[in-house]
Protein backbone atom coordinates (compact mmCIF):
# COMPACT_ATOMS: atom_id res chain seq x y z
CA UNK A 1 0.00 0.00 0.00
CA UNK A 2 1.84 3.41 -1.00
CA UNK A 3 2.08 6.11 1.39
CA UNK A 4 0.31 9.77 1.71
CA UNK A 5 3.42 10.68 0.09
CA UNK A 6 3.90 8.61 -2.99
CA UNK A 7 0.03 9.24 -3.53
CA UNK A 8 0.70 13.02 -3.40
CA UNK A 9 3.94 12.66 -5.77
CA UNK A 10 1.82 10.18 -8.75
CA UNK A 11 -1.24 13.25 -8.10
CA UNK A 12 1.20 15.89 -8.39
CA UNK A 13 2.66 13.67 -11.46
CA UNK A 14 -0.34 13.49 -13.16
CA UNK A 15 -1.24 17.37 -12.60
CA UNK A 16 1.92 18.18 -14.50
CA UNK A 17 1.06 15.64 -17.29
CA UNK A 18 -2.62 17.20 -17.77
CA UNK A 19 -1.41 20.72 -17.50
CA UNK A 20 1.52 20.21 -20.22
CA UNK A 21 -1.32 18.31 -22.33
CA UNK A 22 -3.63 21.00 -22.28
CA UNK A 23 -1.26 23.76 -22.97
CA UNK A 24 -0.33 21.82 -26.15
CA UNK A 25 -3.77 21.16 -27.13
CA UNK A 26 -4.63 25.16 -26.73
CA UNK A 27 -1.42 26.75 -28.18
CA UNK A 28 2.05 25.14 -29.02
CA UNK A 29 4.72 27.74 -30.47
CA UNK A 30 3.66 30.94 -31.25
CA UNK A 31 0.33 32.29 -29.77
CA UNK A 32 -0.96 35.05 -31.52
CA UNK A 33 -3.96 35.43 -29.86
CA UNK A 34 -2.75 35.75 -26.44
CA UNK A 35 0.28 37.67 -27.21
CA UNK A 36 -0.26 38.87 -30.57
CA UNK A 37 3.69 39.38 -32.15
CA UNK A 38 5.88 38.94 -28.99
CA UNK A 39 6.07 35.17 -29.99
CA UNK A 40 7.44 35.85 -32.88
CA UNK A 41 10.16 37.80 -31.73
CA UNK A 42 11.39 35.36 -29.09
CA UNK A 43 11.27 32.77 -31.75
CA UNK A 44 13.12 34.86 -34.45
CA UNK A 45 15.89 35.59 -31.62
CA UNK A 46 16.64 32.07 -30.68
CA UNK A 47 16.42 31.28 -33.93
CA UNK A 48 19.59 34.01 -34.75
CA UNK A 49 21.36 33.41 -31.74
CA UNK A 50 20.88 29.89 -32.62
CA UNK A 51 23.25 30.57 -35.64
CA UNK A 52 24.97 33.35 -34.67
CA UNK A 53 25.52 33.84 -31.12
CA UNK A 54 24.89 37.15 -29.66
CA UNK A 55 26.94 39.35 -31.70
CA UNK A 56 25.17 42.54 -33.44
CA UNK A 57 22.09 42.17 -31.67
CA UNK A 58 20.74 45.23 -29.89
CA UNK A 59 16.89 45.04 -30.41
CA UNK A 60 16.07 46.44 -26.30
CA UNK A 61 14.53 43.84 -24.40
CA UNK A 62 14.06 40.96 -26.88
CA UNK A 63 17.55 40.50 -27.33
CA UNK A 64 18.95 40.78 -23.65
CA UNK A 65 16.42 38.23 -21.84
CA UNK A 66 19.45 35.80 -21.85
CA UNK A 67 17.39 32.35 -20.78
CA UNK A 68 14.25 33.28 -22.44
CA UNK A 69 15.75 33.11 -25.83
CA UNK A 70 19.75 31.14 -25.02
CA UNK A 71 17.36 27.93 -23.55
CA UNK A 72 15.49 27.88 -26.70
CA UNK A 73 18.39 28.43 -29.12
CA UNK A 74 20.31 25.55 -27.16
CA UNK A 75 17.46 23.39 -27.86
CA UNK A 76 16.54 24.59 -31.29
CA UNK A 77 20.66 23.66 -31.85
CA UNK A 78 20.13 20.16 -29.90
CA UNK A 79 16.77 18.99 -31.40
CA UNK A 80 16.62 21.36 -34.64
CA UNK A 81 13.30 24.14 -34.78
CA UNK A 82 9.60 22.48 -34.49
CA UNK A 83 6.58 23.71 -32.99
CA UNK A 84 7.22 21.65 -29.95
CA UNK A 85 10.84 22.71 -29.11
CA UNK A 86 9.88 26.40 -29.47
CA UNK A 87 6.82 25.76 -26.76
CA UNK A 88 9.66 23.92 -24.56
CA UNK A 89 10.72 26.73 -22.70
CA UNK A 90 7.33 27.59 -21.26
CA UNK A 91 6.32 23.99 -20.70
CA UNK A 92 9.45 23.93 -18.76
CA UNK A 93 7.80 27.20 -16.54
CA UNK A 94 4.98 25.76 -16.45
CA UNK A 95 6.45 22.67 -14.78
CA UNK A 96 8.55 24.51 -12.05
CA UNK A 97 4.74 26.76 -11.14
CA UNK A 98 2.98 23.99 -11.09
CA UNK A 99 5.62 22.61 -8.19
CA UNK A 100 5.82 25.95 -6.38
CA UNK A 101 2.22 26.23 -6.10
CA UNK A 102 1.96 22.43 -4.92
CA UNK A 103 4.83 23.45 -1.87
CA UNK A 104 3.07 26.79 -0.97
CA UNK A 105 -0.15 25.08 -0.28
CA UNK A 106 1.46 22.56 1.32
CA UNK A 107 3.35 24.87 3.58
CA UNK A 108 0.42 26.88 4.14
CA UNK A 109 -1.95 23.87 5.17
CA UNK A 110 -0.84 20.46 3.43
CA UNK A 111 -0.49 18.16 1.09
CA UNK A 112 -3.79 18.01 -0.38
CA UNK A 113 -4.07 21.59 -0.22
CA UNK A 114 -0.80 21.89 -2.40
CA UNK A 115 -2.53 19.50 -5.15
CA UNK A 116 -5.95 21.07 -5.64
CA UNK A 117 -3.74 24.42 -6.08
CA UNK A 118 -1.80 23.08 -8.35
CA UNK A 119 -4.74 21.46 -10.07
CA UNK A 120 -6.87 24.51 -9.83
CA UNK A 121 -3.70 26.30 -11.78
CA UNK A 122 -3.65 24.20 -14.75
CA UNK A 123 -7.53 24.27 -15.43
CA UNK A 124 -7.38 28.57 -15.84
CA UNK A 125 -7.39 29.38 -19.61
CA UNK A 126 -4.89 31.48 -19.75
CA UNK A 127 -2.11 28.99 -18.08
CA UNK A 128 -3.36 26.90 -20.83
CA UNK A 129 -2.69 29.40 -23.43
CA UNK A 130 0.62 30.48 -22.13
CA UNK A 131 1.76 26.98 -20.76
CA UNK A 132 3.49 25.77 -24.39
CA UNK A 133 3.44 29.02 -26.06
CA UNK A 134 6.90 30.51 -27.05
CA UNK A 135 6.54 33.66 -25.62
CA UNK A 136 7.75 34.80 -21.35
CA UNK A 137 4.33 34.83 -19.84
CA UNK A 138 5.13 31.61 -18.15
CA UNK A 139 8.26 32.26 -16.97
CA UNK A 140 6.60 35.28 -15.42
CA UNK A 141 4.47 33.36 -13.25
CA UNK A 142 7.18 30.57 -12.59
CA UNK A 143 9.70 33.52 -11.09
CA UNK A 144 7.19 35.23 -9.16
CA UNK A 145 5.88 32.16 -7.37
CA UNK A 146 9.24 30.44 -7.25
CA UNK A 147 9.85 33.87 -5.31
CA UNK A 148 7.12 33.34 -3.20
CA UNK A 149 8.08 29.48 -2.18
CA UNK A 150 11.54 30.78 -1.46
CA UNK A 151 10.38 33.59 0.76
CA UNK A 152 7.62 31.09 2.85
CA UNK A 153 10.30 28.57 3.27
CA UNK A 154 12.84 31.34 4.85
CA UNK A 155 10.29 32.34 7.02
CA UNK A 156 9.34 28.88 8.04
CA UNK A 157 12.97 27.52 8.35
CA UNK A 158 14.55 31.00 9.16
CA UNK A 159 17.66 29.83 7.41
CA UNK A 160 19.98 32.68 5.32
CA UNK A 161 20.17 30.25 2.52
CA UNK A 162 16.57 30.82 0.88
CA UNK A 163 16.78 34.87 2.08
CA UNK A 164 20.25 35.14 -0.64
CA UNK A 165 17.91 32.89 -2.94
CA UNK A 166 14.95 34.81 -2.39
CA UNK A 167 16.85 38.39 -3.89
CA UNK A 168 18.45 36.39 -6.71
CA UNK A 169 15.74 34.72 -8.30
CA UNK A 170 13.11 38.20 -8.26
CA UNK A 171 15.75 39.89 -10.61
CA UNK A 172 17.52 37.43 -12.48
CA UNK A 173 13.62 36.37 -13.79
CA UNK A 174 14.21 39.42 -15.90
CA UNK A 175 16.38 37.26 -18.01
CA UNK A 176 13.60 35.23 -18.54
CA UNK A 177 10.83 36.85 -19.05
CA UNK A 178 9.56 40.49 -18.58
CA UNK A 179 10.81 43.00 -15.75
CA UNK A 180 7.18 42.46 -14.67
CA UNK A 181 8.85 40.02 -12.79
CA UNK A 182 10.01 42.76 -10.64
CA UNK A 183 6.77 43.85 -9.26
CA UNK A 184 6.83 40.75 -7.17
CA UNK A 185 8.96 42.62 -4.55
CA UNK A 186 5.59 44.50 -3.74
CA UNK A 187 4.41 41.51 -1.91
CA UNK A 188 8.17 40.26 -1.37
CA UNK A 189 9.04 43.55 0.65
CA UNK A 190 6.37 44.32 3.20
CA UNK A 191 6.68 40.36 4.10
CA UNK A 192 10.30 40.64 5.37
CA UNK A 193 10.17 43.96 6.86
CA UNK A 194 7.13 42.33 9.08
CA UNK A 195 9.57 39.43 9.35
CA UNK A 196 12.22 41.95 10.27
CA UNK A 197 9.91 43.99 13.13
CA UNK A 198 7.94 40.09 14.60
CA UNK A 199 11.65 38.73 15.10
CA UNK A 200 13.97 41.99 15.90
CA UNK A 201 17.40 39.71 16.30
CA UNK A 202 20.63 39.65 14.65
CA UNK A 203 19.78 36.01 13.08
CA UNK A 204 16.58 37.83 10.94
CA UNK A 205 18.56 40.81 10.26
CA UNK A 206 21.32 38.76 8.70
CA UNK A 207 18.96 36.96 6.63
CA UNK A 208 17.51 40.10 5.13
CA UNK A 209 20.80 41.38 4.26
CA UNK A 210 21.38 38.35 2.68
CA UNK A 211 18.49 38.86 0.46
CA UNK A 212 19.63 42.19 -0.71
CA UNK A 213 22.85 40.85 -1.10
CA UNK A 214 21.53 38.16 -3.55
CA UNK A 215 19.82 41.41 -5.29
CA UNK A 216 23.42 42.18 -6.03
CA UNK A 217 24.54 38.91 -7.03
CA UNK A 218 22.00 38.55 -9.82
CA UNK A 219 22.65 42.44 -10.62
CA UNK A 220 26.26 41.44 -11.27
CA UNK A 221 25.82 38.14 -12.87
CA UNK A 222 23.29 40.29 -15.92
CA UNK A 223 26.42 42.44 -15.78
CA UNK A 224 28.69 39.64 -16.47
CA UNK A 225 26.02 38.28 -19.61
CA UNK A 226 25.98 41.65 -20.73
CA UNK A 227 29.79 42.17 -21.01
CA UNK A 228 30.02 38.50 -22.02
CA UNK A 229 27.58 38.04 -24.78
CA UNK A 230 27.37 42.09 -25.95
CA UNK A 231 30.30 43.17 -25.33
CA UNK A 232 28.58 46.12 -23.00
CA UNK A 233 27.81 44.96 -19.13
CA UNK A 234 25.05 47.70 -18.69
CA UNK A 235 23.17 46.47 -22.16
CA UNK A 236 20.01 45.30 -20.56
CA UNK A 237 19.56 48.66 -18.60
CA UNK A 238 20.37 50.65 -21.41
CA UNK A 239 18.14 48.71 -23.83
CA UNK A 240 15.43 48.98 -21.59
CA UNK A 241 15.41 52.37 -20.44
CA UNK A 242 12.38 53.95 -22.29
CA UNK A 243 9.47 51.38 -20.52
CA UNK A 244 10.71 53.43 -17.22
CA UNK A 245 9.63 56.62 -19.42
CA UNK A 246 5.56 55.46 -20.44
CA UNK A 247 3.19 56.66 -18.51
CA UNK A 248 0.78 55.16 -15.71
CA UNK A 249 -2.12 56.07 -17.73
CA UNK A 250 -1.13 53.72 -20.46
CA UNK A 251 -1.35 50.29 -18.33
CA UNK A 252 -4.68 48.53 -17.61
CA UNK A 253 -6.84 50.31 -15.31
CA UNK A 254 -8.23 48.44 -11.94
CA UNK A 255 -11.65 48.15 -13.65
CA UNK A 256 -10.40 46.41 -16.35
CA UNK A 257 -8.59 43.79 -14.35
CA UNK A 258 -12.02 43.33 -12.39
CA UNK A 259 -13.87 42.80 -15.45
CA UNK A 260 -11.92 39.92 -16.22
CA UNK A 261 -11.15 38.65 -12.82
CA UNK A 262 -15.50 38.69 -12.37
CA UNK A 263 -16.55 38.43 -15.76
CA UNK A 264 -20.63 39.19 -15.59
CA UNK A 265 -23.51 39.31 -18.45
CA UNK A 266 -26.65 41.61 -17.47
CA UNK A 267 -29.77 39.20 -16.99
CA UNK A 268 -31.77 39.73 -20.37
CA UNK A 269 -28.73 37.48 -21.59
CA UNK A 270 -29.74 34.50 -19.94
CA UNK A 271 -28.59 31.85 -17.55
CA UNK A 272 -27.36 29.75 -20.55
CA UNK A 273 -24.25 32.34 -21.80
CA UNK A 274 -23.56 32.91 -18.06
CA UNK A 275 -21.44 29.78 -18.07
CA UNK A 276 -21.53 28.64 -21.55
CA UNK A 277 -20.57 31.38 -23.45
CA UNK A 278 -17.06 32.80 -24.06
CA UNK A 279 -17.71 36.65 -24.08
CA UNK A 280 -18.22 38.82 -21.17
CA UNK A 281 -19.28 42.41 -20.78
CA UNK A 282 -16.22 44.82 -19.93
CA UNK A 283 -17.14 47.88 -18.06
CA UNK A 284 -16.28 50.05 -20.42
CA UNK A 285 -15.99 48.27 -24.01
CA UNK A 286 -18.36 45.25 -24.82
CA UNK A 287 -17.41 42.26 -25.88
CA UNK A 288 -14.17 40.98 -25.17
CA UNK A 289 -12.81 37.10 -24.31
CA UNK A 290 -12.58 35.98 -20.53
CA UNK A 291 -9.11 34.67 -20.59
CA UNK A 292 -9.71 33.85 -16.63
CA UNK A 293 -12.27 32.05 -16.90
CA UNK A 294 -14.59 31.95 -13.50
CA UNK A 295 -12.02 31.46 -11.12
CA UNK A 296 -12.53 35.10 -9.67
CA UNK A 297 -15.50 34.06 -8.16
CA UNK A 298 -14.37 31.13 -6.93
CA UNK A 299 -11.52 32.95 -4.98
CA UNK A 300 -13.37 35.30 -3.75
CA UNK A 301 -15.97 32.91 -2.60
CA UNK A 302 -13.15 30.75 -1.05
CA UNK A 303 -11.72 33.70 0.41
CA UNK A 304 -15.13 34.30 2.21
CA UNK A 305 -15.41 30.60 3.80
CA UNK A 306 -11.77 30.72 5.16
CA UNK A 307 -12.86 33.55 7.09
CA UNK A 308 -14.95 32.51 8.02
CA UNK A 309 -13.32 29.31 9.18
CA UNK A 310 -10.95 31.25 11.29
CA UNK A 311 -8.13 29.85 8.86
CA UNK A 312 -6.28 33.13 8.37
CA UNK A 313 -3.28 31.93 6.29
CA UNK A 314 -5.10 32.78 3.75
CA UNK A 315 -4.10 35.74 4.18
CA UNK A 316 -0.91 35.13 3.21
CA UNK A 317 -2.12 34.55 -0.30
CA UNK A 318 -4.65 37.43 -0.24
CA UNK A 319 -2.03 39.93 0.45
CA UNK A 320 0.26 38.72 -2.46
CA UNK A 321 -3.24 38.73 -4.65
CA UNK A 322 -4.11 42.28 -3.69
CA UNK A 323 -1.06 43.80 -3.28
CA UNK A 324 0.20 42.95 -6.99
CA UNK A 325 -3.25 43.66 -8.66
CA UNK A 326 -3.52 47.14 -6.60
CA UNK A 327 0.69 47.78 -8.57
CA UNK A 328 -0.60 46.52 -11.91
CA UNK A 329 -3.53 48.83 -11.29
CA UNK A 330 -1.82 52.24 -10.15
CA UNK A 331 1.77 51.58 -10.73
CA UNK A 332 4.18 51.11 -13.53
CA UNK A 333 2.90 47.78 -14.21
CA UNK A 334 6.40 46.84 -16.50
CA UNK A 335 9.86 48.43 -16.58
CA UNK A 336 9.83 46.43 -20.46
CA UNK A 337 6.77 47.11 -22.33
CA UNK A 338 4.34 49.62 -20.42
CA UNK A 339 2.95 50.61 -24.05
CA UNK A 340 1.53 47.49 -24.08
CA UNK A 341 -2.16 47.15 -23.12
CA UNK A 342 -2.43 43.88 -22.40
CA UNK A 343 -4.59 43.38 -19.09
CA UNK A 344 -4.97 39.29 -20.16
CA UNK A 345 -1.49 38.79 -20.66
CA UNK A 346 -0.47 40.84 -17.26
CA UNK A 347 -3.14 39.02 -15.80
CA UNK A 348 -1.00 35.68 -15.49
CA UNK A 349 1.02 36.72 -12.56
CA UNK A 350 -2.05 36.97 -10.05
CA UNK A 351 -2.88 33.17 -11.26
CA UNK A 352 -0.60 31.30 -8.97
CA UNK A 353 -2.25 33.18 -5.81
CA UNK A 354 -5.70 32.87 -7.19
CA UNK A 355 -5.17 28.99 -7.29
CA UNK A 356 -3.25 28.54 -4.04
CA UNK A 357 -6.53 30.23 -2.32
CA UNK A 358 -8.87 28.02 -4.54
CA UNK A 359 -6.66 25.00 -3.13
CA UNK A 360 -7.02 25.95 1.02
CA UNK A 361 -10.74 26.31 0.63
CA UNK A 362 -10.90 23.20 -1.43
CA UNK A 363 -8.91 21.08 1.18
CA UNK A 364 -10.53 22.51 4.01
CA UNK A 365 -14.15 21.44 2.53
CA UNK A 366 -12.68 18.33 1.94
CA UNK A 367 -11.34 17.79 5.92
CA UNK A 368 -14.14 19.19 7.22
CA UNK A 369 -16.58 16.32 5.20
CA UNK A 370 -14.14 13.47 5.94
CA UNK A 371 -12.65 14.00 8.96
CA UNK A 372 -10.19 11.48 10.12
CA UNK A 373 -11.01 10.87 13.73
CA UNK A 374 -14.19 9.31 15.38
CA UNK A 375 -17.01 12.02 15.85
CA UNK A 376 -19.11 12.92 18.57
CA UNK A 377 -22.57 13.77 17.53
CA UNK A 378 -22.75 17.17 17.03
CA UNK A 379 -19.78 16.95 15.38
CA UNK A 380 -21.23 14.21 12.95
CA UNK A 381 -23.95 16.68 12.21
CA UNK A 382 -21.46 19.46 11.36
CA UNK A 383 -19.85 17.05 8.98
CA UNK A 384 -23.26 16.22 7.43
CA UNK A 385 -23.53 20.10 7.03
CA UNK A 386 -19.77 20.26 5.87
CA UNK A 387 -20.33 17.19 3.48
CA UNK A 388 -23.73 19.40 1.69
CA UNK A 389 -21.24 22.80 1.39
CA UNK A 390 -18.42 19.98 -0.73
CA UNK A 391 -21.16 18.58 -2.83
CA UNK A 392 -22.27 22.24 -3.91
CA UNK A 393 -18.39 23.51 -4.17
CA UNK A 394 -18.02 20.77 -6.48
CA UNK A 395 -21.23 21.44 -8.51
CA UNK A 396 -20.41 25.08 -9.60
CA UNK A 397 -16.22 24.00 -10.01
CA UNK A 398 -17.17 21.39 -12.14
CA UNK A 399 -19.18 24.45 -13.91
CA UNK A 400 -16.27 26.67 -14.02
CA UNK A 401 -14.33 24.12 -15.33
CA UNK A 402 -16.53 23.14 -18.05
CA UNK A 403 -16.55 26.85 -19.08
CA UNK A 404 -12.90 27.02 -19.02
CA UNK A 405 -12.04 23.76 -21.21
CA UNK A 406 -14.61 25.59 -23.74
CA UNK A 407 -12.47 28.65 -23.33
CA UNK A 408 -9.23 26.79 -24.15
CA UNK A 409 -11.13 25.06 -27.04
CA UNK A 410 -12.04 28.68 -28.25
CA UNK A 411 -8.63 29.91 -27.75
CA UNK A 412 -6.94 26.69 -29.66
CA UNK A 413 -9.38 27.19 -32.87
CA UNK A 414 -8.88 31.50 -32.92
CA UNK A 415 -5.07 31.45 -32.49
CA UNK A 416 -5.44 28.94 -35.75
CA UNK A 417 -7.49 31.83 -37.17
CA UNK A 418 -5.23 34.35 -36.81
CA UNK A 419 -2.46 32.53 -38.18
CA UNK A 420 -4.26 30.58 -40.67
CA UNK A 421 -2.94 32.50 -43.89
CA UNK A 422 0.86 32.76 -42.04
CA UNK A 423 0.75 28.98 -41.94
CA UNK A 424 -0.52 29.04 -45.81
CA UNK A 425 2.27 30.85 -47.11
CA UNK A 426 4.83 29.56 -44.55
CA UNK A 427 3.94 25.72 -46.21
CA UNK A 428 4.77 27.55 -49.81
CA UNK A 429 7.88 29.24 -48.81
CA UNK A 430 9.51 25.89 -47.45
CA UNK A 431 8.43 24.18 -50.85
CA UNK A 432 10.78 26.75 -52.60
CA UNK A 433 14.41 26.24 -53.68
CA UNK A 434 16.59 26.49 -50.50
CA UNK A 435 18.95 29.01 -52.58
CA UNK A 436 16.07 31.05 -53.16
CA UNK A 437 16.16 34.44 -52.36
CA UNK A 438 12.95 36.08 -50.69
CA UNK A 439 12.96 39.39 -50.45
CA UNK A 440 9.99 41.89 -49.00
CA UNK A 441 9.26 45.59 -48.23
CA UNK A 442 10.44 46.08 -44.87
CA UNK A 443 7.22 48.96 -44.56
CA UNK A 444 9.48 51.48 -42.83
CA UNK A 445 7.92 54.01 -45.24
CA UNK A 446 5.80 54.49 -42.87
CA UNK A 447 8.02 56.40 -40.29
CA UNK A 448 9.15 59.52 -41.84
CA UNK A 449 12.73 59.96 -42.73
CA UNK A 450 13.73 56.37 -42.37
CA UNK A 451 12.46 55.07 -45.62
CA UNK A 452 15.88 54.39 -47.12
CA UNK A 453 16.89 51.47 -44.35
CA UNK A 454 16.49 47.75 -44.47
CA UNK A 455 14.80 45.64 -42.29
CA UNK A 456 18.34 44.05 -41.51
CA UNK A 457 20.21 47.87 -40.51
CA UNK A 458 17.06 48.05 -38.78
CA UNK A 459 18.05 45.48 -36.08
CA UNK A 460 21.03 47.54 -35.02
CA UNK A 461 19.91 51.51 -36.53
CA UNK A 462 18.05 52.92 -32.99
CA UNK A 463 18.75 52.86 -29.69
CA UNK A 464 15.34 52.71 -28.82
CA UNK A 465 12.88 50.97 -30.86
CA UNK A 466 10.37 51.70 -29.06
CA UNK A 467 8.75 53.33 -31.58
CA UNK A 468 9.43 50.88 -34.41
CA UNK A 469 8.37 47.77 -32.75
CA UNK A 470 4.69 47.88 -33.67
CA UNK A 471 5.32 48.39 -36.97
CA UNK A 472 2.60 45.57 -38.84
CA UNK A 473 4.24 44.77 -42.03
CA UNK A 474 7.78 44.07 -39.96
CA UNK A 475 5.94 42.10 -37.12
CA UNK A 476 3.78 40.16 -40.21
CA UNK A 477 6.87 38.74 -41.11
CA UNK A 478 8.49 38.02 -38.45
CA UNK A 479 5.42 35.65 -38.16
CA UNK A 480 6.28 34.07 -41.67
CA UNK A 481 9.46 33.36 -40.36
CA UNK A 482 7.91 31.69 -37.22
CA UNK A 483 6.02 29.38 -38.82
CA UNK A 484 8.24 28.59 -41.83
CA UNK A 485 10.67 27.76 -39.16
CA UNK A 486 13.69 29.47 -41.21
CA UNK A 487 14.75 26.36 -43.35
CA UNK A 488 14.31 29.20 -46.72
CA UNK A 489 17.06 31.79 -46.82
CA UNK A 490 15.05 35.15 -47.22
CA UNK A 491 16.39 38.97 -47.19
CA UNK A 492 14.87 41.70 -46.58
CA UNK A 493 14.65 44.63 -49.39
CA UNK A 494 14.28 48.46 -48.88
CA UNK A 495 11.08 49.89 -49.94
CA UNK A 496 11.20 50.17 -53.96
CA UNK A 497 10.57 52.82 -55.92
CA UNK A 498 10.57 50.90 -59.20
CA UNK A 499 10.76 47.67 -60.75
CA UNK A 500 14.19 47.18 -61.12
CA UNK A 501 14.86 47.46 -57.52
CA UNK A 502 13.29 44.34 -57.05
CA UNK A 503 16.22 41.71 -57.11
CA UNK A 504 14.97 38.50 -55.60
CA UNK A 505 13.85 35.18 -57.04
CA UNK A 506 10.45 35.65 -55.00
CA UNK A 507 9.30 38.35 -53.65
CA UNK A 508 6.45 38.90 -50.45
CA UNK A 509 3.81 41.54 -50.70
CA UNK A 510 1.19 41.65 -47.49
CA UNK A 511 -1.43 43.28 -47.76
CA UNK A 512 -0.66 45.46 -50.29
CA UNK A 513 2.39 46.87 -48.22
CA UNK A 514 4.61 47.99 -51.24
CA UNK A 515 5.67 51.68 -52.14
CA UNK A 516 2.78 53.05 -53.99
CA UNK A 517 1.09 49.59 -54.45
CA UNK A 518 2.75 49.16 -57.96
CA UNK A 519 4.50 45.56 -57.53
CA UNK A 520 1.65 44.07 -59.63
CA UNK A 521 2.53 46.50 -62.72
CA UNK A 522 6.15 45.28 -62.38
CA UNK A 523 6.39 43.15 -65.85
CA UNK A 524 8.83 41.08 -64.56
CA UNK A 525 7.05 39.41 -62.03
CA UNK A 526 4.11 36.88 -62.04
CA UNK A 527 1.86 35.97 -59.19
CA UNK A 528 3.20 32.44 -57.78
CA UNK A 529 0.69 32.01 -55.19
CA UNK A 530 -2.23 34.26 -53.41
CA UNK A 531 -4.03 32.34 -50.55
CA UNK A 532 -7.36 32.60 -50.15
CA UNK A 533 -8.93 33.17 -46.95
CA UNK A 534 -10.88 30.10 -44.86
CA UNK A 535 -14.05 31.46 -44.69
CA UNK A 536 -15.04 29.24 -41.83
CA UNK A 537 -12.72 31.24 -39.60
CA UNK A 538 -14.11 34.47 -40.19
CA UNK A 539 -16.58 34.29 -37.24
CA UNK A 540 -13.62 34.04 -34.87
CA UNK A 541 -12.21 36.63 -36.58
CA UNK A 542 -14.56 39.09 -35.97
CA UNK A 543 -15.06 38.19 -32.30
CA UNK A 544 -11.00 38.61 -31.86
CA UNK A 545 -11.18 41.84 -33.25
CA UNK A 546 -8.84 40.37 -35.87
CA UNK A 547 -8.68 40.59 -39.72
CA UNK A 548 -6.98 38.17 -42.31
CA UNK A 549 -3.62 38.95 -44.08
CA UNK A 550 -3.16 38.80 -47.22
CA UNK A 551 -0.54 37.62 -48.81
CA UNK A 552 0.55 37.40 -52.48
CA UNK A 553 3.59 35.79 -53.82
CA UNK A 554 5.32 36.92 -57.09
CA UNK A 555 7.89 34.82 -58.64
CA UNK A 556 10.26 36.68 -60.88
CA UNK A 557 9.98 35.53 -64.49
CA UNK A 558 12.84 34.09 -66.79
Amino acid sequence: MPSNKTLYAIFLALIVVLGIALSMKTVLGSGTFIDFWDDSYYIYFSHYIANYGFNHIEFANFATEYILVGVPAILFRLFGISLLTEGMFSMFCLVGTIISIFLIGKLLHNELAGVLSALTFILVPLVAAEGAASGDNMAVAFFATLAVLLLLLGAKRRQPIYYALLGFVGIIGVLAGSALNIIIFVFLVPYLLYLLLKYRNRKQLACTLLFFAGILMAIALIMALGYTLQSHPLIYFTTNYHAAEQATSQTPTFLQYVSILFPFRSAGNGIRNWFFWPFILDFGNGANTNVMGFFGYAMLSSVLYLLARRKYNVLIPVSWFVLLLLYLSFGKDSLSGGYVLFVGLFSIILIPAIAVIIGLALSMLVEGAFPRRKLSKGRRQRAFYNKIVLFIAIAAYILIVANSLMLMNFIHISNYALTYQWQQVADVLLSLPHNASIYMSSGLSQDPGIANYTAGVFYGAFNNTAAYIRNSNFLNWMAIEAYGHYNVDANFSAVFSNCSNLKGDYIVEINASFYKNNLPTCSNLSIYFSPKPDISLSQYEEHTGGSQTQFTIYKRNP
